[in-house]
């Protein structure tokens, strides 16, 4: 949600046996995805193996989860039972990351979020809202947790894998980062699609923020009960990440998406 690559070309195959998914991409980032996914712990899909393609890139092998059947028709229908699961997945990879943390030095700093508002000049994106996301994304980066992140744990990013009579959520896809905690929950409380699931919205530009913050204050209830973490940092990661959001829309697609334009406009507003 908040970092960006090229898209890695994804298949799927069946080797020694199993059903796989094969990544192909820039070596780089798909060492970086490796090694979160290494840390993060049991919760992750089963990382296969990586291989070296050339200097350039590289190809990863997980685990297959069934394509699309990920949390996103639950949040449809249930947006809190939803948001257990996803807070319930942060709570367990806190826990079963590696002891050895070697990703604390391999991973990226979560300083690189704010990336996309250093970037935008775009005048589609107010700048007294950029500047006040970006002074507050400083903050809030500068906090000395030292937690290896998934970094874009939204519902399509958790995804149902079966083995036999066993089913079970799993996260796929982590970009991996390092730094605050309270970070985990950013990408379920203002990723685009994740703040639109279960309404009629098509297009959310100029759309009201009054119903995104009301789902917002709720979900981090959740989060809270479940996680413990600290319900105005909460807050104030919602308010940077919807900014970083739009900022990343305008930098990449030349467009505002709008709804998350309007929570950060609902969240400014409010202590």
């Amino acid at each position: 949600m908040i970092d960006s690559a090229p898209a890695p070309h994804v298949r799927f195959e069946r080797r020694a046996g199993r059903y796989v998914v094969v990544k192909t991409g820039q070596r780089v980032d798909l060492q970086r995805e490796a090694r979160a996914l290494t840390d993060l712990g049991s919760t992750t899909v089963e990382l296969i193996d990586i291989v070296e393609i050339d200097a350039e890139a590289a190809e990863l092998v997980t685990a297959r989860v069934l394509p699309g059947d990920d949390l996103r028709p639950l949040a449809r229908a249930d947006d809190d039972r939803a948001t257990r699961i996803v807070a319930e997945l942060i709570a367990a990879m806190r826990i079963g990351q590696n002891a050895e943390r070697e990703a604390i030095t391999s991973l990226p700093r979560l300083d690189g979020v704010l990336e996309p508002l250093r970037r935008c000049r775009d005048p589609r994106l107010p700048a007294a809202l950029r500047d006040a996301a970006l002074h507050l994304g400083e903050e809030l980066v500068s906090l000395t947790d030292e937690i290896v992140l998934h970094g874009d744990l939204q519902h399509r990013n958790i995804a149902r894998w079966v083995n036999g009579d066993v089913q079970e959520w799993k996260v796929i896809d982590p970009h991996g980062w390092v730094g605050d905690a309270c970070f985990e929950s950013v990408a379920v409380l203002v990723a685009p699609e994740s703040l639109l699931l279960g309404t009629d919205v098509i297009d959310a530009r100029g759309m009201s923020g009054a119903p995104l913050e009301r789902r917002t204050r709720r979900r981090i209830d959740i989060i809270v009960e479940l996680t413990g973490d600290d319900p105005d940092r909460l807050l104030a990661w919602a308010f940077v990440g919807a900014v970083i959001a739009e900022a990343r829309m305008l930098n990449e697609y030349d467009l505002v998406h709008g709804a998350p334009l309007a929570l950060a406009q609902m969240l400014a507003r409010v202590p």
